[in-house]
């Protein structure tokens, strides 16, 4: 009986050693089967060969080669600075497919690059006016205001620099009207009785003149207001309500300055170029105001303080003296009892003109005469 568990346990040990065989030959077969990749590979970049480490990627295998791909951006017609990035993006390839930098790679592939392309932004060309500079900002005398030129300029499609400029009339630059010249103006009008019988002593004498008139009297008498357009005089804003403007805030300067030309504007058709403070108030702030609503700003080089209501024979021999060419005088028109002004104004143009002086008005617009 001793002999039977003998027989069992040998066979028993050869059963069990034949199950573990088995499964560690497999195990070696699996190893056999899929070896770990080499910890280096060979790749060709650019037509360069390289050698990289894992993990294995087209980004690696570039740097490898001291490759560095750059995309195209867009730029300025002239500085060159950057408009848009990356409007041309490089192109990776490995063995000639499209790829990216994560892309894997193996031994022996090939990545290859391109760079993005770099772009000038379009140009484009418009004709642009080139401005008659060189009035001064307070009009003292008379002044043509010259005539704008024009030219041809291309610029950069997006960033509007410019590429070149070619003149194509270069601009008539303003000057004051030349010759033994006067201008008279007449202030604070129109009025029912004084301003006719003023507009009456120029139509007989054949003379033109300014007329800054204040907003309220150009509401209670359009009708002289269109008779003073009618008659060739030049019409001016003289403010609303004749506001001293001297330390006005923004925006009384708004409400006194402009509306009165575009009140005169419905009225006669055509809008007044030129306007004078109250009292001579051209602080900055007024001029700047003024020019902001298309006016230049006129005063004058000689007052005849006929407010004061002086005698013709004490008014005209002090006009004559104080005049010279070009200048500006001033009269008022309104704002009180100006009997004496009418009185004195026919010797005040005999005088003139026996000095040898003509009349004329300031020029206004482009290429305009003196009239």
């Amino acid at each position: 009986m001793g002999a039977v568990p003998r027989t069992r346990s040998r066979h028993l040990g050869r059963t069990w050693a034949g199950w573990l065989v088995a499964p560690v030959a497999l195990l070696g077969l699996g190893v056999t089967s899929a070896p770990a990749p080499p910890v280096q590979i060979h790749v060709v970049v650019d037509g360069t060969p390289v050698v990289i480490g894992q993990p294995a990627t087209v980004g690696r295998a570039l740097r490898a080669a001291g490759v560095r791909p750059r995309d195209g951006h867009l730029h300025t017609a002239v500085s060159g600075s950057t408009l848009a990035a990356a409007v041309d993006p490089a192109v990776l390839t490995r063995n000639g497919a499209p790829a990216d930098l994560d892309t894997r790679v193996h031994e022996g592939d090939v990545v290859g690059s391109r760079d993005g392309r770099d772009w000038v932004e379009a140009t484009v060309a418009r004709t642009e006016a080139v401005p008659a500079t060189g009035l001064p900002a307070i009009e003292t005398f008379a002044w043509r205001p010259g005539a704008a030129g024009s030219r041809r300029v291309v610029v950069g499609a997006r960033s509007g620099e410019a590429v070149r400029a070619t003149v194509i009339d270069a601009p008539r630059l303003p000057a004051r009207i030349p010759g033994r010249v006067v201008t008279l103006s007449f202030d604070d009008g129109p009025h029912d009785e004084w301003t006719p019988q003023i507009l009456d002593i120029l139509r007989r004498r054949k003379v033109r003149a300014v007329f800054c008139v204040v907003g309220e009297m150009v509401d209670a008498h359009p009708e002289i207001v269109r008779r003073i357009a009618a008659e060739g005089h030049r019409l001016c804003d003289h403010s609303v309500d004749h506001a001293d403007l001297d330390g006005a805030p923004p925006e009384q300067l708004d409400a006194e300055i402009g509306p009165t030309a575009d009140r005169v504007a419905a009225i006669t058709g055509e809008r007044p170029a030129l306007f004078r403070a109250p009292y001579g108030s051209f602080t900055d702030a007024v001029v700047e105001r003024a020019h902001a609503a298309g006016l230049r700003a006129l005063g004058w080089s000689v007052d005849t303080d006929d407010y004061e209501r002086p005698a013709p024979t004490e008014l005209v021999p002090a006009l004559v003296d104080a005049v010279e060419p070009g200048a500006v005088v001033l009269f008022h028109d309104g704002g009180g009892d100006r009997q004496s002004t009418v009185d004195a104004l026919p010797y005040v143009i005999t005088a003139l003109r026996r000095a040898g002086y003509r009349f004329v008005l300031p020029g206004v617009g482009a290429g305009a005469g003196d009239g």
